[in-house]
């Protein structure tokens, strides 16, 4: 059979009333909103091994499926599917999703359904869809629920991702690329519909390759950005985002999926009925697709340095701020919305059209004109949400 077929047909057992269920029990009450080290937590990571059980996976993780991080009141949850190719069945692709969100605070609780109840929905429909496939995997394939990325725990080393690269369940040499998943199930903005961010492969020519390798999913736009397109602030310098940090900073090939922050971010209205299910069920078979040729791919991948994704990221940022700019009633529109904001981006725009008028011409840009990308990014960024707070 056909590879693209026989996986398109795998892909088509992701089940968008699995997705729902998943959401609506990992952002209920019951759970309190996920904080590492409570009841809460315990229940979600239950549920977690019990899917990664019925999915088939073998645990991986120091005590079963599981790893206490040592270094805080976290526990990751690691399932494996061994690929079948001999030599390239040593090598491993993570798929990950953190689970664990702020908590409560007084009488609030905070249910993090986009953030990340999603990006663990999805994941389990990744690892469940791997049973439907008729040929066998090449590299093994991780499945990693990490715990402690939300603050107060991110980028310390209690967070779940970083004390797993520090502590790998497997040779660290060994995992040829990381998939990392967070806020999977809304819309940048009303009419910006169907968006898909991937970002990383500018570090490593395999992963686009991958990318490129997989067939389209209708009703899906996927926006290739590099990872310094969203993450590089003005003095601040370098903000990461999710758990695709502490394998960039191993220099580990990665792919990090994202929505984007909806408005209700980090807030009490991240609840499961503001999520769009048949997007991620798009999602999850475009992330299965991509997994399932990462583990299959006979090329080694490798991680680059200084590698930027320069007329795919610029080509997002200018749809974007044509997007923006030609809405009406923006005010009510963006919830970040002021007329600061929307004079800079105005400002931009000219300096974003002439850079793209170069690109699309085979010219080369210089660093400036990479900084002006970043900061029109940013200002796109800033209409998302008012405060990014709790």
């Amino acid at each position: 059979m056909d590879m693209t077929r026989e996986i398109s047909d795998a892909g088509s057992s992701v089940s968008q009333e699995r997705l729902i269920d998943t959401v609506r029990y990992l952002a209920s009450d019951e759970l309190e909103g996920r904080a590492s080290g409570t009841d809460g937590s315990r229940k979600a990571r239950a549920y977690i091994e019990e899917a990664f059980r019925e999915a088939g996976l073998v645990p991986a993780g120091s005590d079963g499926y599981l790893q206490k991080i040592e270094t805080g009141v976290g526990t990751n949850i690691i399932g494996r599917l061994d690929g079948a190719d001999p030599p390239l069945g040593e090598e491993v692709v993570i798929v990950s999703a953190h689970y664990d969100h702020l908590g409560r605070s007084g009488d609030r609780i905070f249910p993090g359904a986009d953030d990340n109840a999603s990006g663990v929905a999805v994941m389990l429909e990744v690892a469940r869809a791997q049973q439907a496939l008729r040929s066998p995997l090449g590299r093994s394939i991780l499945f990693i629920a990490f715990d402690s990325e939300e603050p107060p725990y991110f980028m310390t080393g209690a967070m779940g991702s970083k004390f797993f690269v520090n502590h790998p369940t497997v040779p660290i040499h060994r995992i040829a690329m990381m998939i990392g998943t967070d806020l999977l199930g809304t819309d940048p903005w009303p009419g910006w519909e169907g968006q898909l961010f991937v970002m990383g492969e500018e570090k490593c020519p395999v992963a686009t390759s991958v990318l490129d390798a997989v067939a389209g999913i209708e009703g899906l736009a996927i926006r290739r950005l590099g990872i310094h397109m969203v993450e590089q602030f003005p003095i601040w310098g370098r903000h990461p985002f999710s758990d695709y940090a502490p394998f960039r900073d191993r220099e580990i090939p990665f792919l990090f999926f994202t929505c984007g922050r909806p408005s209700f971010y980090h807030s009490p209205r991240d609840t499961a009925d503001k999520l769009n299910y048949e997007k991620m069920s798009r999602i999850a078979r475009f992330i299965f697709s991509t997994t399932v040729l990462a583990s299959r791919t006979a090329e080694s991948f490798r991680f680059e340095r200084d590698g930027e994704n320069l007329l795919s990221g610029a080509e997002v940022i200018g749809e974007g701020l044509e997007f923006v700019l030609d809405s009406r009633s923006p005010s009510k529109v963006f919830p970040g919305y002021t007329r600061l904001a929307w004079m800079a981006l105005k400002w931009w725009r000219p300096k974003v059209r002439k850079i793209l008028a170069k690109l699309r011409s085979g010219e080369s840009i210089g660093q400036r004109e990479i900084r002006v990308l970043e900061r029109a990014s940013l200002g796109l960024q800033s209409l998302t949400v008012k405060l990014l707070r709790r």
